[in-house]
C-alpha cells in the first residue's frame, strides 16, 4: 500500500457487541488510515438490519446503541457514518450500494469487512462480487478471518446464545471483556436491607440480552469505576412476590451507600447456581451467605 494515497478507509458491520472479531476489523481500518495519513470511517446502520426486517423486539442486542458508539470512540475511528436502515436502503442493489456510499460519497479507497460480509437487495452481494466491484474502481478490498474460540466462530449470535445459557465466562472471552449490563438504580422493596443483605436493582432494558435466571460473580462499577465484587442475582424473585420481569440484584461486597437513582454497570465473571424458590427465609439467608462466601473466593474470575 502506497503512501501517498488518498481517498478513506472504511470498516462495514454491524458491530452489536464489540466482540473479537469486530475489535480485529476496527483495528485494521485505523491500522490503514494511520499509516496513509488519511480517516478511518465505521460505517454501520440503525437500526439493526434484523431488528427493521423481524420486528422491534425479536431480536435482543449485547450493548446498547450509546455503548456502540462509545467503543468506536476508544479505538481511535475518524468519523462514524451511520445510516438508517429503511425500506428504501433495503431496496439497493449491492452495485448501487457501493457506487452510492463508498465511491460518491465517502470517497473509499480502502474497505475493511468480515470474512461472511453480505450486503445489496436480498444480501445478494457478497465478498467475492465486492471485490470484482472494487478491482474496476481500483479499491482495495481487505476481508478479516474468522476469530475461533472454543471451537466457535466468534460472532455475535454465538456470544447471545452463551450468555442466555449463563455460560459467561467463554462469552466474555469471545468479547474480550466483561459482558456488562447497566441501568438506573430502582427502590427493590427493602426485602434484602429486611434479612440483612441490603442490594441495588435495576431492571435491564427490554431489548438487551442478559444471562440465564441464576446467581453469579459480578464486578458492579459505581461512580464510574468497578468499585467492588457482588452476587448477582438475575430473575423474578420467586421466594417473594414473584416479578413478571427480570431483575437484577446485586448485594455488594464491603459497600453501603446509597445510591437510588445512580446509574451503575454490572460486569459479569461467572455463574455461582440456578435461581430457585426457597421455603423459608432462614434457608434463603443461609444460601445468600454461601454465595457472598462464593464471591469472595472468586472474585478474579
Amino acid at each position: 500500500m502506497k503512501n501517498f494515497l488518498t481517498g478513506n478507509v472504511c470498516a462495514i458491520g454491524n458491530f452489536d457487541g464489540t466482540h473479537l472479531g469486530h475489535k480485529a476489523l476496527i483495528e485494521r481500518a485505523v491500522f490503514w488510515a494511520r499509516k496513509n495519513k488519511i480517516k478511518s470511517i465505521i460505517f454501520t446502520f440503525e437500526p439493526h438490519p434484523k431488528e427493521f426486517l423481524l420486528g422491534k423486539n425479536e431480536i435482543l442486542f449485547l450493548f446498547s446503541k450509546n455503548k456502540k458508539r462509545y467503543f468506536f470512540d476508544s479505538l481511535s475511528v475518524s468519523l462514524l457514518f451511520l445510516k438508517c436502515f429503511n425500506k428504501i436502503f433495503s431496496s439497493l442493489s449491492a452495485g448501487s450500494f457501493v457506487e452510492n456510499f463508498f465511491i460518491n460519497k465517502l470517497n473509499i479507497k480502502i474497505i475493511i469487512v468480515g470474512y461472511n460480509f453480505r450486503f445489496g437487495k436480498n444480501i445478494s452481494g457478497n465478498i467475492f462480487f465486492l471485490n470484482k466491484l472494487l478491482n474496476r474502481k481500483k479499491i482495495k478490498l481487505e476481508t478479516i478471518n474468522n476469530i475461533i474460540v472454543f471451537n466457535k466462530i466468534c460472532s455475535s449470535s454465538v456470544i447471545r446464545k452463551r450468555i442466555k445459557k449463563g455460560n459467561i465466562k467463554k462469552a466474555n472471552i469471545h468479547l474480550g471483556r466483561l459482558f456488562l449490563i447497566e441501568g438506573i438504580v430502582v427502590c427493590g422493596g427493602g426485602f434484602g436491607r429486611k434479612i440483612g443483605f441490603p442490594s441495588v436493582n435495576i431492571i435491564p432494558k427490554i431489548n438487551l440480552v442478559y444471562p440465564k435466571a441464576g446467581v453469579y460473580v459480578t464486578k458492579v462499577k459505581v461512580f464510574n469505576r468497578f468499585y467492588c465484587f457482588a452476587a448477582t442475582n438475575v430473575g423474578y424473585r420467586p421466594t417473594f412476590n414473584k416479578s413478571k420481569i427480570i431483575i437484577l440484584e446485586s448485594f455488594l461486597l464491603s459497600f453501603d451507600k446509597n445510591i437510588y437513582g445512580k446509574r451503575i454497570k454490572i460486569g459479569f465473571l461467572k455463574k455461582i447456581r440456578e435461581e430457585k424458590f426457597f421455603f423459608s427465609i432462614n434457608s434463603l439467608i443461609k444460601q445468600i451467605e454461601l454465595d457472598i462466601k462464593y464471591v469472595q473466593k472468586n472474585s478474579f474470575g
